[in-house]
């Protein structure tokens, strides 16, 4: 049985981080507000183009999941820059692996 090591160190971050990692994490927002807007604007509408609307509802939903996954990471990597220290935690691996598996999802929803 293998087990997972934690390690944390002090870094120097530049405070343009933190102000990077703020506007990564409202235009995240942002998206997965107009993805769950778009998504409940959808059955309201009754247009006859069912496999227009399954299409685009499939991109919002990959969206959705990607810029969950995103949003989580960030905020996780902006509070490690505020208290200045590398940390690698055992969800590394599984929040890299949905990241490889929504941005899938996004290349292939256009298909």
């Amino acid at each position: 049985m293998s087990s997972v090591s934690i390690t944390t160190r002090t870094a120097r971050f530049g405070s343009w981080f933190i102000v990077k990692n703020s506007l990564v994490i409202i235009f995240l927002v942002l998206a997965i507000l107009f993805a769950i807007i778009f998504l409940m604007i959808v059955p309201l509408n009754k247009t006859r183009s069912i496999i227009a609307i399954m299409l685009a509802s499939h991109s919002c939903i990959a969206e959705i999941i990607y810029s969950c996954n995103m949003l989580f990471a960030d905020v996780l990597r902006s509070e490690n820059h505020i208290k200045r220290r590398v940390f690698i935690d055992a969800f590394c691996a599984l929040r890299s692996y949905l990241g490889y598996v929504g941005a899938i999802l996004i290349f292939y929803s256009f298909t």
